[in-house]
C-alpha cells in the first residue's frame, strides 16, 4: 500500500513518484510490451495487488499510486524512463 508520492530521481531519465513499501508487477503476463504509439494496459486485480510483503487485498477507501518504469532510447542509446504516477482511491 503506497500512501505517499515522493519525488526520487532514478539512475535514468525518470523519477520515482512512489513511496513507502513498493510492490512490483513482475509475474508472468504482467511485464508488458507497449503498442506502436506507446500504450499498454494491465488489469489490476483488487485481491492480488503486489506489495513489498506479498499480495494485498484492496479495501474500499484504500488509496494506491501506480507508475510504469519502462525502457527507452534517447539519441539511439538504451536507457529507461518513468511515466507520471496516478493516484487511485478504490470504492
Amino acid at each position: 500500500d503506497t500512501t505517499t508520492a515522493p519525488f526520487v530521481p532514478l539512475g535514468s531519465l525518470g523519477v520515482l513518484c512512489l513511496g513507502g513499501p513498493v510492490g512490483r508487477y513482475v509475474a508472468s503476463g504482467q511485464v508488458r510490451i507497449s503498442s506502436a504509439v506507446g500504450e499498454t494496459t494491465l488489469e489490476i486485480r483488487t485481491g492480488q495487488v503486489p506489495s513489498a510483503v506479498g499480495p494485498q487485498i484492496v479495501a474500499p477507501g484504500d488509496t494506491y499510486f501506480f507508475q510504469t518504469w519502462h525502457r527507452d532510447f534517447v539519441g539511439g542509446q538504451p536507457g529507461s524512463n518513468t511515466t507520471n504516477a496516478i493516484e487511485v482511491t478504490f470504492q
